[in-house]
This record gives structure tokens, C-alpha cells and sequence, in this order.
């Protein structure tokens, strides 16, 4: 089951009147997976997803290696190496990336290290490896809000979910105001998000054009989760590695409810 070089160049411009407002598009290997879906030891190597948003009224962009949204799929055992870059043009849509998938919810599953990698068959134990980059173009740079472009090297965005047994390594940079997780952006939703026994080694840094004010946050940032909306469990994670940089506009990075969040155990080495 394993898929070599795939690459998903995307220059998100349509024609005037093509899109009704509220649209959204999907990238990835899978666009869409619905509760019927269940990947089992899916290995994507040397994935390549460039997203160039030009469009308006395109109110939501998933990508994912994998999948661009997932819906209560089951995804077990799967892997993926690759990178992701976003331009942003304009101040439109909420874009959502992740190394695995760009969108998650409904009870969907992201569980289990490679079965491959037991047998020799996949190098490496790594559930993602991937490397991320956010940028814009100068005329819209400071006109963007944080929630509004999401990245996380496993998963972008997660609601009502259950992520397990999972190895990450994500490299992830931006010029842009952004929430950013080693292993999820945004926890959001009315249900609770489990994640539970990450190994998780994020490369995160930020250079952005202008410094964030306090009503105006640069950026979310975490080693496992960028911003918390709701009620999160995290329970057996293990971060080996963060880098993230030094940069003054991270002044306003990390104002995310603490109280939300439940850490069962938590090893930061």
C-alpha cells in the first residue's frame, strides 16, 4: 500500500460568480473520507501540496497528504512524508492544513504507528514527516488573523476526535499570522479532542512582517496544540525536541485557555 511522489499543485483562482459564498474546497490524496471509510497502512512518500489562494467566496480550504477532510473515517497505521506550502493572496478563506489531513471530525480516528514499519517495509516509524510552509504576499500580510490560516503537522484542524499512538515530525515555518501545532493546530468543536500517546518533535519558527498586538494575536503556538476552543485531553505525550525561534512578535503567542485542557501525563525532554 504504499504511494510514491505525489504532488497536488493547487492555484486556488476560479472565475468571478464561480463560487456561492459559504463554498469549500479539499485537497489531498482522498478529497473527502465519510464514516463508511477506514484506511489501513497507507505510506505516502516524497507528497507535494502547494496551495495559491487567489479566489474569494471559497470559505474553507482542507488539505491534507492523506486526506483533505475527514468525516468519522477511521485511519490506522498510515504514514506520510512531505511538504506543504501556502501563499496567500487574499483575505478569504479559512485554510486548514495537516501532514496526515487538513481537517478532522464526526469521531474520526487517527490511530496506530506504521504496521509496516515492524516488518522492514516502511524506513521509518514516523506517522508524518512533514515540512510546512505559510506565507502572503505583502498587500494582504497584516490583514490576516491568526485562526484564519492553520497548520499542524499531523492535523490541522480537530474536533470531537481521537488521535493515538502517533509519531511526528514536523518542520513548520511562517511569515503570516498563524496557529500552528506539532501535532495540531486548532482543537476546536463542541466535544472533546483525545490525544493520547504522541511522540512529537516539532521545528517551529515565525518570522513575521509586523509585530502582533494584544487585540490582534501574530500567533498560536504549541509544541503538540496551537490554540484550545474547547475541552482536550492529553494524555501520555512526549515532546523530544522544540525549536521555536526568537522572534519578537511572540509576544502574544499561546493565549489559549489553559483550564481546558486535561494532562493526564506529559514528558517535555
Amino acid at each position: 500500500n504504499s504511494i510514491y511522489n505525489v504532488e497536488i499543485a493547487a492555484v486556488v483562482k476560479y472565475p468571478n460568480g464561480s463560487f456561492t459564498s459559504g463554498t469549500s474546497i479539499n485537497y489531498g490524496l482522498f478529497g473527502y473520507l465519510d464514516q463508511y471509510a477506514t484506511l489501513d497502512n497507507v505510506f505516502i512518500k516524497n507528497a507535494k501540496i502547494v496551495l495559491n489562494e487567489h479566489t474569494e467566496n471559497v470559505r474553507d480550504i482542507y488539505a491534507g497528504i492523506l486526506v483533505g477532510y475527514a468525516d468519522g473515517a477511521t485511519i490506522n497505521s498510515c504514514s506520510v512524508i512531505g511538504s506543504i506550502k501556502v501563499v496567500r493572496n487574499i483575505d478569504s478563506a479559512n485554510i486548514y492544513v495537516g501532514g496526515v489531513a487538513g481537517y478532522i471530525a464526526g469521531n474520526t480516528d487517527i490511530v496506530n504507528m506504521p504496521g509496516n514499519y515492524a516488518t522492514g517495509v516502511v524506513s521509518t516509524g514516523n506517522n508524518a514527516y512533514v515540512d510546512i510552509e505559510l506565507t502572503g504576499s505583502d498587500d494582504i500580510i497584516n490583514h490576516l488573523r491568526a485562526e484564519k490560516t492553520v497548520a499542524g503537522g499531523l492535523v490541522g484542524y480537530s474536533t470531537s476526535s481521537e488521535i493515538s499512538k502517533q509519531q511526528v515530525v514536523s518542520n513548520i515555518t511562517t511569515t503570516i499570522r498563524a496557529s500552528i501545532g506539532g501535532v495540531v493546530g486548532i482543537v476546536g468543536g463542541a466535544n472533546k479532542t483525545n490525544i493520547i500517546a504522541v511522540d512529537v518533535s516539532p521545528k517551529i519558527v515565525a518570522n513575521l512582517a509586523s509585530e502582533a498586538t494584544p487585540d490582534q494575536i501574530g500567533l498560536y503556538v504549541g509544541s503538540v496544540v496551537g490554540l484550545v476552543n474547547t475541552e482536550l485531553e492529553i494524555n501520555n505525550a512526549i515532546v523530544n525536541y522544540v525549536d521555536i525561534g526568537n522572534d519578537a512578535n511572540y509576544a502574544y503567542a499561546n493565549m489559549y485557555p489553559a483550564d481546558r485542557i486535561i494532562f493526564i501525563w506529559y514528558d517535555a525532554k
